[in-house]
């Protein structure tokens, strides 16, 4: 860093100034101050001063400001602060932009220039995003464009996924280590998968994941780590939280306050009669629970299979169609799609039909973000 800002070149491009000097012939401020970990969450002090200062300049000029905030930020928290300086400064207009950045210590400048993508979401519509892509007209990558609170949650997300590998990179080593493999044998064989271990796979947002094969296996590695002594804090984090999802929409079901749902799939996978460890078979089960009357249908399910709990409730009705299922139901519990439906699913759910998409096959309204699986 000290050799590149040495050079000629970008000594005539840089200027210094100090704080309460903010250049104001800028086409584009980049916020780029640290929020560091503060009891209570992020530290949003320094963004909160920086944006100040513009909101006082915008004021003082008269005319727009361009500003892009590239700190990890809490955007709720931020959307606070512009209601407070908006109000401070009624008659100062300040174009703010989210554009988080992907950089390592260490290695920020080779980040900067080879980014993965550059991402840029507005606080105020789409205004300033594209001008804040210009910016970065000589740099590699994709570009995209979304809302404030989608680049920020980005952020989070990717360098979340990045703690949660590291976790369970050391959590299995551990097991590893006891069972005298060496680790780094069985990594350098993981990370040739390139269809399902480094892959886009599984990773889609939708319902809880079951069959025959995943929480068997995640439970015999458990147990392994377990009689290590050092325990499975990121693994057995990972069960509560696939119960949790099954649970969360179970609640979410019920809250509706409908009584009568039609549960499109039952079996973990299309194409299969398989119901070990289904999770729409769990949430059916809780739901009858809860005193629901459920119509089933599922192409590849008899009620021979159906386990005794649902086959002898008078509260289930297993169906032969998709449209039998959906006569005289007053919800829609979509897990697997029928074929041909989805345009009538997707009608109904636009006409505020409760139609609970466990597996985000629907194109979502504004208004139904309660039915959607998290």
């Amino acid at each position: 860093m000290a050799a590149r800002l040495a050079s000629a070149p970008v000594r005539k491009q840089l200027t210094f100034v100090h704080q309460g000097g903010l250049p104001e012939d800028a086409d584009v401020h980049f916020i780029c101050v640290g929020t560091p970990w503060a009891s209570a969450g992020l530290d949003h002090g320094p963004v909160a001063a920086v944006l100040s200062d513009l909101f006082a300049m915008a004021a003082r000029r008269g005319r727009p400001v361009l500003a892009a905030i590239r700190s990890t930020v809490d955007v709720l928290a931020v959307e606070s602060i512009l209601e407070n300086l908006k109000r401070q400064y009624p008659a100062a207009r300040v174009v703010l932009v989210q554009n988080p950045e992907f950089l390592r210590e260490a290695s920020a400048i080779q980040d900067f220039l080879n980014p993965p993508f550059i991402i840029a979401g507005s606080y105020t519509g789409e205004e300033g995003v594209d001008r804040v892509l210009e910016a970065f007209q000589p740099i590699p990558g994709s570009r995209f464009r979304t809302t404030a609170r989608g680049a920020a949650m980005l952020k989070l997300a990717c360098n979340a996924f990045h703690a949660t590998k590291v976790a369970f990179a050391n959590e299995v080593a551990h097991a590893c280590d006891w069972a005298g493999i060496p680790a780094e044998e069985v990594f350098d064989m993981f990370i040739q998968d390139h269809s399902l271990n480094c892959s886009e796979k599984y990773l889609r947002p939708g319902f809880a994941f079951g069959g025959s094969c995943l929480p068997k296996d995640l439970r015999a590695l458990i147990g392994l780590l377990e009689r290590t002594g050092t325990g499975a804090l990121l693994l057995r984090g990972v069960l509560a939280s696939n119960d949790g999802v099954i649970e969360q929409m179970c609640g979410r079901i019920v809250a509706a306050g409908v009584s009568r749902p039609a549960l499109l799939g039952l079996t973990f996978k299309t194409g299969t009669a398989d119901l070990r460890d289904s999770p729409y078979l769990r949430l059916a089960q809780q739901l009858v629970d809860q005193g629901l009357s459920l119509r089933i249908f599922d192409p590849d399910l008899g009620r021979e299979t159906l386990p005794r709990t649902l086959a002898d409730s008078p509260r289930v009705h297993l169906c032969v169609s998709p449209q039998e299922a959906l006569a005289g139901a007053d919800s829609i519990i979509l897990a697997k799609l029928p074929a041909g439906l989805q345009e009538e699913l997707q009608q109904r759910r636009e006409q505020g039909h409760p139609v609970f998409d466990l597996e985000r096959r629907l194109v979502p309204v504004p208004s139904d973000r309660s039915t959607t699986a998290a």
